[in-house]
């Protein structure tokens, strides 16, 4: 009896321990987050989720930075927005700014201030509170003259920086030179870092070195729900910020995932590939064109999250200073009835149908129609019209010559390289585009090249044309002032060092409406009717629209699939696209 009382023992030991490492194969194990909240924690809307998992997926470059203050590219923003938190959160499917975020609410006060409330007891990764002092650092490091930061030229009204005052510990006053309209959209996007992690790099440095891809990952403090774990040439990986300041409405810890994995340089086409095919991959941005692959599959979730904000655009280079470029070439580029010929050409809605599955529209403006609170129907637009291009390359004084090649009014052939990224979708228009300049002789070369490569000719103004697609970070036009703006990095087309903005010639027409774009941008501000910003806005589309600086495209919906056990998933039209909300990312059974 003993002995079969000893076996009957030991195959339940044996029972219960195979069934508990079935159930950690099959991921149900408890997967427990050791966590410290602050006392009032946001609470996240979101559906209650589970801990544990780690999301994996690809992203076309890399990082060029882990400094969230400087100017830079999509991908690096996809993980500085994972990094670092910010005063208020934003929506990205409603795109609508919330009433809070790390600060559990930003009052108005009097003569044009505005008092920030800290939650009691945020902290940083470090476990260092966070505290008035880190929040004034960070907003002042945005329009340190270093860092060039598009941020600072945001915050500045008429030139002027805000007056910044720490009331206690956990209030701040902010005080600007007039009214300030967007302060809460401004305030969603600076991100909040360490003070103590980053003085000596502002004090002692230059800032701009300052979290740089070389920074040791345990050097880097987070205030957003992830922190950085590695960082190689293939892949980042992050985990989860163990002081994070969100909940959801149950009180469990956000983030629910126990980190996120990317790969590095991997192309949309190979995203998706891997997401169908081999399944290392939880979600990616699809190819419209491709969109078959997907449907019916019951694995996965496909999402059309609607037009995206960012526009795919033809610039034109007008750059010539330090001998950069050819003047012969920027001088075409200048010629306004050249720029509205080339806009002329060009069968935007071929493209939508044959290159994005028509899940695409034409665009001619920096803001495109599905911005209905912004866009200004009433700009002129140069659609296709080979007649037309003829006609305006005429009154240039550009006519065709020998083997039917556009020739300039010196006789010079026009001829120009079409810089693009190696992608799907960059080399698909830039096909088009090879095409449609072909109808009156325009030669165009593509050069495709890769993602450091091509940010960095286009960041330093060295290429003829390139093919590059805007990506605002929010829809209020008072985001869009790096592209509008010759105070931005992001005007790619004119001379950053052109101080005074005079007349160029005759010929080419003069780029005064550049300096008043910026004055309306400044001005626009100021207005606290939604009425008033609109008429600053459509008048600067409208003088951008009649000039054609930079030539707009299509802009194409956010198509997006990931797997079916992956919750809250819900891509947007503002990037990051598909992992805004990571932090409330969690995998079902």
């Amino acid at each position: 009896m003993k002995k079969r009382s000893f076996l009957s023992i030991s195959l339940s030991l044996l029972l219960i321990i195979s069934f508990a490492l079935m159930n950690l194969n099959c991921g149900d194990k408890a997967v427990v987050h050791n966590v410290t909240l602050p006392k009032d924690p946001k609470k996240s809307t979101c559906e209650p989720g589970k801990w544990g998992g780690t999301l994996k997926l690809g992203i076309s470059g890399a990082p060029l930075t882990f400094n969230p203050f400087l100017s830079s590219t999509p991908e690096t923003y996809e993980i500085t927005s994972k990094l670092y938190g910010t005063l208020i959160d934003y929506d990205n499917v409603a795109q609508k700014v919330a009433n809070d975020g790390m600060a559990r609410s930003i009052d108005k006060a009097e003569n044009n201030s505005y008092i920030i409330y800290l939650r009691e007891g945020l902290a940083f990764s470090n476990g260092v509170p966070i505290t008035a002092e880190d929040v004034i650092f960070s907003i002042k490091a945005t329009w340190d003259n270093r860092i060039n930061s598009f941020l600072g030229d945001l915050i500045k009204l008429d030139g002027k920086a805000p007056e910044l005052t720490k009331v206690n510990q956990l209030t701040v006053k902010i005080t600007f030179a007039d009214y300030y309209e967007p302060i809460r959209e401004l305030l969603s996007r600076i991100p909040i870092v360490s003070k103590r992690a980053m003085e000596d790099y502002f004090l002692k440095s230059d800032p701009k070195t300052a979290y740089g891809l070389d920074t040791p990952p345990e050097k880097i403090v987070s205030s957003g729900p992830f922190v950085l774990k590695s960082y190689s040439e293939k892949e980042i990986a992050l985990v989860y910020n163990p002081y994070y300041w969100k909940t959801d409405n149950l009180g469990t810890a956000l983030p629910y995932l126990d980190g996120i994995t990317y790969s590095l340089k991997v192309s949309r086409q190979e995203q998706q590939n891997n997401l169908l095919t081999r399944g290392d991959y939880h979600v990616a941005q699809l190819i419209q064109a491709q969109k078959q692959s997907f449907e019916g599959n019951d694995r996965f979730v496909i999402k059309d999250a609607g037009p995206a904000i960012s526009v795919w655009q033809l610039v034109l280079n007008w750059r010539t200073e330090y001998g950069k470029n050819d003047n012969v070439k920027a001088t075409w580029f200048r010629t306004p009835n050249f720029r509205r010929a080339v806009s002329a050409l060009i069968e935007r809605d071929k493209m939508a149908s044959e290159v994005f599955s028509s899940m695409a529209r034409p665009a001619y403006s920096i803001i495109t129609p599905d911005n209905k609170l912004w866009f200004n129907p009433d700009t002129k637009k140069y659609t296709y019209d080979v007649k037309a291009a003829q006609n305006l390359l005429s009154t240039a004084k550009y006519a065709t010559g020998a083997n039917n090649n556009l020739k300039d009014p010196n006789g010079t052939t026009i001829r120009f390289t079409l810089l693009h990224l190696n992608e799907y979708v960059p080399q698909q228009l830039a096909n088009r585009l090879v095409e449609d300049m072909k109808k009156v002789g325009i030669q165009v070369e593509p050069d495709q090249v890769d993602y450091k490569k091509f940010w960095g000719l286009v960041n330093n103004g060295l290429f003829e044309t390139a093919l590059v697609e805007s990506t605002p970070l929010l829809p209020d036009p008072v985001f869009m002032q790096p592209y509008l703006s010759k105070a931005g990095k992001n005007l790619y087309f004119n001379d950053p060092s052109e101080v005074s903005l005079t007349s160029v010639s005759a010929t080419t027409g003069s780029d005064e409406w550049l300096a008043q774009a910026a004055r309306g941008l400044n001005d626009a501000l100021k207005k606290q009717s939604i009425k008033e910003r609109q008429d600053i806005y459509n008048k600067i589309q409208a003088d951008w629209a009649n000039n054609f600086p930079i030539i707009y495209l299509v802009n194409e919906n956010v198509l997006a699939a990931a797997q079916k056990n992956l919750g809250n998933f819900k891509p947007a039209p503002v990037i990051p696209t598909l992992t805004w909300n990571a932090e409330e990312f969690y995998f079902k059974q």
